[in-house]
C-alpha cells in the first residue's frame, strides 16, 4: 500500500510518499513559504512520487491535511486532493494539523 500525503495548511508546503508495507517513508519535501503553495504542490508531488519510484496509479490512498491553518492553504490542499482522487480513484483520509504534528513531536521523542 502507497500513501501519499500533503500539507498546505501553514507557512510551508510538504509533501511524502509513505509505504505502508514496508513500513517507512519512501520520499518527503519540505519548503517553507508564505504563498505560493498552490503553484508549488502539485510539481512537489510529482517529484516524491519520481524519488519513490512510484507512479500516480500505484497510490492506494490520499492523506490531505484538513485544517486548522490558513483558509486559502486549506482550500488548496482540498481542492488538490479532491482533483487527484476523482481522477485516479483511490481513497482519500482527511487529518488535522494539529494530529500531524503530535504525531511528528511522538516519533521524535521515541527516536531519543
Amino acid at each position: 500500500m502507497i500513501i501519499l500525503a500533503f500539507d498546505t495548511c501553514f507557512g510551508a508546503c510538504s509533501a511524502a510518499v509513505y509505504g505502508a508495507n514496508a513500513n517507512n517513508t519512501l520520499a518527503q519535501r519540505f519548503e517553507v513559504m508564505d504563498k505560493g503553495h498552490s503553484e508549488r504542490l502539485i510539481p512537489m508531488l510529482a517529484e516524491v512520487l519520481a524519488e519513490a519510484g512510484c507512479a500516480l496509479r500505484d497510490v492506494s490512498t490520499l492523506a490531505v491535511t484538513v485544517g486548522p491553518g490558513s483558509f486559502t492553504g486549506v482550500r488548496t490542499g482540498l481542492a488538490v486532493a479532491r482533483s487527484l482522487v476523482l481522477a485516479h480513484a483511490c481513497e482519500i483520509r482527511g487529518t488535522t494539523s494539529l494530529h500531524v504534528m503530535a504525531a511528528g513531536v511522538r516519533a521524535m521523542r521515541a527516536e531519543g
